[in-house]
């Protein structure tokens, strides 16, 4: 998952927010508002930048700030949307000309705008209809996922379009994460999901499943016994991760497993839960004297340390 454009520009208003010269005095606020009406576009950039470096103390360039979402220029309605995000909440008038820019033609504004209505949380969830129509928007979903995740109960209206998201290879895994925050009813299109034939939407399934704690033990469980070997590693894995003692057995099991790579994995896991996994010590033991693969004898043998060690 790589970083969302959001955050490559907030990163990018420092230097060049700080760039001008030691002789240049600073412009105040109320000529940086001016200077977003220049003629020139790269000076309202400049403008932009500035006001979004300087945040909450600039606060009352909002309504400017806000009439730029819709310049001409798709660089200044970027770089206006990404001072708006700065202010948060406190830019909360501007919420509307936010969501009318979720359907801005330029992907780098409607990319912001998700980041910027996000970060207002559930001041905001008035935009949760219009960022679940950019789920179907590739470039622009992972945003318009995370943002709805951060508007609180009213956000789990989007279950229907976040489980037509797992069929898209380059989002689902964006789309099962949230799917394991929303709780009980995220986690029933999670097991619908994990009879798909589809290993590695399954893979993602299993990988959700490791956000919802306790909740998702069950299920993960059931997965170790999947067809795919990824899906048998990494629900091992996350068993461990949320410290599934009670699966310590069904976790046992997998150091049998075909699979080298699962094999080693279990015993890794195993060792992870330390004295929990004391249930486990005869498998461990025989896997460390006589499996035939070094790598699994290894992980064997420092999961029997992990389990014993005092």
């Amino acid at each position: 998952m790589k970083p969302t454009l959001a955050v490559v520009l907030v990163a990018l208003l420092l230097p060049a927010a700080s760039a001008a010269r030691d002789d240049e005095p600073a412009l105040t606020v109320k000529q940086l508002i001016e200077k977003l009406k220049d003629k020139d576009a790269a000076k309202r950039v400049e403008a932009a930048r500035e006001l979004g470096r300087i945040g909450l103390d600039a606060k009352e360039a909002i309504p400017a700030l806000t009439a730029a979402v819709k310049d001409p220029s798709e660089k200044v309605r970027t770089y206006a949307i990404v001072a708006l995000k700065q202010m948060g909440a406190e830019a909360k008038s501007a919420i509307p000309a936010l969501i009318d820019a979720l359907k801005d033609k330029d992907e780098d504004v409607r990319t912001v705008a998700c980041d910027a209505l996000g970060r207002m949380g559930p001041e905001a969830k008035e935009a949760i209809p219009a960022l679940a129509d950019l789920f179907k928007d590739t470039g622009v979903a992972p945003n318009a996922i995370r943002a709805v995740e951060q508007m609180g109960p009213d956000a789990k209206k989007t279950i229907p379009q976040l489980e037509a998201a797992l069929q898209n290879k380059n989002i689902r895994g964006y789309a099962a994460q949230a799917l394991a925050r929303f709780g009980a009813d995220g986690l029933k299109v999670l097991e619908k999901a994990f009879e798909d034939k589809d290993e590695d939407l399954r893979v993602e399934v299993v990988l959700a499943l490791g956000l919802t704690g306790r909740d998702g033990v069950p299920l993960l469980t059931k997965a170790l016994k999947d067809k795919d070997a990824e899906v048998r590693l990494n629900a091992v894995t996350e068993l461990a991760r949320v410290g599934a003692k009670d699966a310590v057995e069904a976790m046992a099991a997998l150091l049998k497993d075909e699979n080298t790579g699962v094999r080693a994995q279990a015993a890794k896991a195993l060792g992870s839960l330390g004295p929990d996994a004391k249930a486990a010590l005869p498998a461990l033991k025989e896997a460390q004297k006589n499996d035939k693969e070094e790598a699994v004898r290894k992980a064997a043998e420092d999961a029997v340390d992990l389990i014993t060690r005092k």
